[in-house]
């Protein structure tokens, strides 16, 4: 793979996303090629002539702009920067606001909610579960009674939300669909919370705030669990008044801010039932605390690696938890990104239309390890499934040296999904696993084989997150006081994160790590994703993935970023060689992707830099194939409404120039890429780039516009302009407070320019002349 120089930010513009760049096609080409060439020249010889002037002199005291401004040193990776325009501001009365609340709660302790009423809830991706629990004070020891609750006579209700924006915003909870027109299904709970810190979404083109949806989705899951209601003083009183605690189940690596909203939105719901309740008595606990409680009562614990996983109805969270030299447990690795029974569904479906979930009850009451009727003409296609979910498991089992393995969640008490993951997970089923992908491991692990290891297959009746609220209540009284509701995590930094650019060769997509080459058009487009990788893969050893060694290579995180439509102003940049090389990198906060080709005969690289902050279209690792090489996704919009699309326009006064030294050491030994760089015709200047659609060079030049990126007015005529390029931007930015990135500008600013310059060296001459006479006086 190329070696990759990491982008400059200190200059970078932020451009909101969707909206046009306001740079500017000249009118006609020969003024064009005209203008780069002379106004390059002027201005990168106002360029050093003024960096050494302020390297040789020093800043005039009683001039306003030497006061103000500091020595800035000439920007050579010009960088610009894109943001998510998120428009929506955070009151203290909202939902969102956690600024001044209190602390969530780390421990439990017992003895607060004696003789008293706790309730709990598992909102889970497909069911809603409760349990109502008591702590008896009895003059042995206390001990804790439960019983289930149910919503509409229904122990398991569908956690289906849906909204009607017509008119005000409206929700209903509900098995199925309204027949009502304009009620839309919202995505499951669990990717509601994933898109939480972005705010909102949109439903039928308006905006819904996500702390909205669930705060109505609690307060319809309460209204349906009250059974009775009591006159209190003449006033009717459901039964939750006689509540002293709630704890509520949210995704595992759920932030500390989501929580403290999620708390906001119980607190709301219970205050619509005259509940009142203090924020120490509100617990937002991660499910795989509680599946630790529930896995961890079932067995003497052992303090070597161990993997817990919860299959759902629709998800599969797994979670890696190791101990310190002191014994102390610590959450090493976490995914809630894994295809669970959802993949099942899809079979189903294909054949059976949208209703699965009734079939798939059918196949839970059976006892038999078999598949009921309905489901034996698929059996091939449900057993693919079904490996596939256990796939990134067998491998994070090996990868992290796992002693015991807790398995449970909704599917263990089927018979046949059972009898299924059993087999798939021996040690003879994950040694093929191994050995299929072997050729794509690094040297160190090359050898590696599996092992053998304890599986705890858990049984519960209703849920094991529910069981799990007891198992704490239980512990606090057997440690005789509180009880910690947080695990410690110390995330394994071990894995490789590198950034997928998706292509298309002879009628089928494919993914390139990092780098990929592109002939350069008019107007054109590549989709981004961010990838992460199990670390016993060696990358180099497959730069291309495509559906045929997808599965092959160890994913274990994927992301939709965006799709960059890349709009390339072809009478600026003149090329000699139609083709572009884009590389790209990865952090927390950002995409970095660097684009290189031929401005001339010389070679260019603009950069862009694409904040991660509200991008958040994560899918199942285990069902991409489906999703990004078999099916055409909506590029625009994300399902929450985000705009997919990062417009960027490609000119030639925003490339950097580099030169030929430069090039060879940031493509490295990538000999196939420099060979596509390096390939032109000295004696052609291309004014105008071949077109996908007819016109396309016209529209680029037309969305541009022409105004001047310093006064914001259109410039009357393109001929006389001039270019703020990478050279000499913090230059003109220096001097003009008003210019944010590079573009053209009009004659009078360019005038002002000078001016302000020219007075810069007036004050500096006049500050040197001044010490001389000092000196001269001593």
């Amino acid at each position: 793979m190329p070696k990759k120089r990491a982008s400059a930010s200190s200059s970078s513009q932020v451009l909101e996303e969707g909206s046009a760049d306001d740079f500017s096609g000249s009118s006609s080409k020969a003024s064009a090629s005209s203008s780069v060439s002379t106004t390059d020249d002027r201005i990168n010889a106002d360029a050093n002539n003024n960096e050494e002037e302020e390297n040789n002199g020093e800043s005039n005291n009683t001039s306003k702009r030497s006061k103000t401004r500091k020595k800035r040193k000439v920007q050579t990776d010009y960088c610009e920067e894109v943001k998510l325009n998120t428009s929506i501001t955070i009151d203290s009365n909202s939902l969102d606001y956690t600024e001044d609340k209190p602390p969530l709660n780390d421990f439990f302790d017992y003895r607060n909610y004696l003789e008293k009423t706790i309730i709990a809830l598992d909102i889970g991706s497909s069911f809603v579960k409760g349990a109502k629990f008591k702590v008896i004070n009895s003059k042995s020891k206390p001990s804790v009674t439960s019983v289930q609750m149910k919503f509409d006579t229904h122990q398991f209700y569908p956690s289906r939300i849906f909204c009607k924006t017509s008119g005000s915003t409206k929700f209903l909870v509900a098995e199925k669909a309204p027949e009502n027109d304009g009620w839309k299904e919202l995505e499951n709970i669990k990717k509601l919370f994933l898109v939480q810190e972005a705010l909102a979404i949109k439903v039928n083109n308006e905006k819904v705030t996500v702390s909205n949806a669930i705060y109505h989705f609690i307060k319809e899951l309460l209204t349906k669990s009250i059974t009775k209601k009591s006159q209190v003083n003449g006033k009717v009183v459901s039964e939750l008044s006689n509540v002293s605690a709630f704890i509520l189940t949210c995704p595992t690596g759920t932030t500390e801010n989501i929580k403290k909203v999620y708390r906001n939105c119980l607190m709301k719901a219970l205050a619509s039932f005259e509940v009142d309740l203090d924020f120490e008595h509100l617990y937002v606990i991660e499910e795989f605390v509680l599946l630790k409680y529930y896995c961890d009562s079932q067995i003497d614990i052992v303090k070597e690696p161990t993997l817990y996983i919860d299959v759902g109805h629709l998800t599969l969270d797994i979670s890696v938890v190791e101990f310190t030299e002191d014994g102390i447990p610590e959450i090493t690795f976490k995914n809630g990104e894994v295809g669970g029974m959802s993949i099942v569904h899809k079979v189903i479906q294909s054949k059976y239309g949208e209703e699965t979930l009734d079939i798939l009850a059918s196949q839970f009451e059976s006892n038999s390890s078999s598949l009921i009727e309905e489901l034996v003409p698929l059996e091939k296609e449900i057993e693919e499934a079904l490996h596939q979910m256990m796939v990134p498991l067998c491998l994070i089992i090996v990868q992290k040296n796992i002693k015991t393995v807790h398995f449970a969640g909704a599917v263990t008490r089927c018979k046949y999904f059972e009898t299924r993951f059993r087999e798939i997970l021996k040690k003879e089923s994950i040694q093929d696993i191994l050995d299929e992908r072997r050729c794509y491991f690094k040297d160190q692990y090359k050898d590696i084989d599996a092992f053998d290891f304890n599986l705890n297959w858990t049984v519960d009746g209703l849920s094991a997150l529910i069981t799990g609220v007891e198992m704490i209540i239980n512990s606090s009284i057997y440690a005789t006081g509180e009880v910690p509701l947080t695990i410690g995590k110390n995330l394994d930094s071990n894995f490789d994160y590198h950034v997928g650019i998706l292509d298309e060769w002879q009628k089928e997509y494919a993914i390139n790590l990092d780098i990929a080459a592109y002939d350069m058009y008019a107007i054109q487009d590549f989709e981004i994703f961010i990838l992460k990788f199990n670390a016993m893969f060696d990358l180099k050893k497959c730069s291309r993935i495509d559906q045929h060694n997808y599965n092959l290579m160890g994913i274990s995180e994927f992301e939709r970023f965006t799709t960059v439509e890349l709009c390339i102003d072809g009478e600026s940049i003149l090329t000699t060689n139609p083709t572009f090389i884009v590389t790209s990198s990865v952090d927390l906060k950002a995409v970095h992707v660097n684009i290189y080709f031929k401005k001339r005969s010389l070679f260019a690289k603009s950069i862009l830099k694409i904040l991660r902050n509200g991008r958040l279209e994560r899918i199942a690792v285990n069902d991409a194939v489906k999703t990004i090489f078999l099916t055409k996704e909506s590029d625009e919009f994300t399902w929450y409404g985000s705009k997919y699309i990062t417009k960027f326009y490609l000119t030639g006064c925003k490339a950097n120039r580099i030169d030929e030294s430069t090039v060879l050491i940031e493509f490295g030994d990538d000999t196939a890429m420099l060979d596509k760089l390096y390939s032109h015709k000295k004696s052609t200047l291309l004014t105008s780039l071949p077109e996908i659609t007819e016109g396309d060079n016209e529209k680029v030049r037309k969305d541009m516009g022409s105004s001047c990126v310093a006064c914001g007015l259109p410039i009357p005529d393109m001929a006389t302009k001039y270019e703020v390029t990478p050279p000499v931007f913090h230059e003109y930015s220096f001097h003009l407070d008003e210019i944010s990135k590079c573009g053209y500008i009009c004659t009078g600013c360019h005038q002002t320019f000078k001016e302000r310059k020219k007075g810069l060296r007036k004050s500096k001459k006049k500050k040197s002349k001044n010490k001389s006479k000092t000196k001269n006086k001593e």
